[in-house]
């Protein structure tokens, strides 16, 4: 009995004293202190990289959804596919007047903004019309702190675009003078 309690408290500290060696040979490791130093030096990479971006390539809509014979259809959307499409020609309209009306429920305001024959371009958060007329080349006035997360393009043969903000149910109608490309986004469709 004697000879295994002196084994095992043996062993026990012989088990401890090599604990204690790898933890210091991990602690102190040269290559650990490497690591580190590389992971805080900044090789400007980033920098350079977010300067290239244009105010249109983080503002354009996320998502597009169209509306047709009381469906809704989420179409693929890239700025090299059909929202960087529409923003093309969209940047070439310009706008004339604007009105603004505030829909009392919500029943009423998705009824408008599922109405047929038109192609929603959304937004995950809501923007501002000032950023609006510049990455599309608007000049909307006295909106400019008008908030909206939808931008609505009715598709036959309208005159107009509906800038729409879900949380206040408010929905901005921009009278346009050259929406003749109405046609050439049905095109795409």
């Amino acid at each position: 009995m004697k000879l295994r309690k002196i084994l095992l408290h043996t062993g026990l500290t012989v088990t401890i004293l090599i604990s204690v060696f790898f933890s210091a040979l991990i602690w102190f490791n040269p290559a650990m202190l490497q690591h580190d130093s590389k992971e805080t030096t900044d090789t400007g990479e980033n920098t350079t990289s977010v300067s290239k971006k244009t105010l249109s390539d983080i503002f354009l809509p996320l998502q597009a959804t169209y509306n047709v014979n009381d469906l809704q259809y989420q179409l693929p959307s890239s700025e090299n596919y059909l929202i960087g499409k529409v923003w093309k020609i969209m940047k070439k309209w310009n706008s004339v007047s604007t009105s603004t009306k505030i829909y009392k429920n919500s029943t009423d305001y998705l009824t408008f903004l599922k109405q047929n024959n038109a192609l929603l371009l959304n937004y995950n958060s809501p923007i501002t019309v000032k950023v609006f007329n510049k990455v599309f080349t608007q000049k909307i006035e006295g909106l400019s702190k008008f908030k909206f997360n939808r931008i609505m393009i009715p598709l036959e043969n309208e005159n107009y675009i509906y800038l729409m903000n879900d949380q206040s149910k408010a929905v901005c109608k921009v009278v346009i003078n050259n929406m003749k490309a109405v046609k050439k986004i049905k095109t795409y469709l």
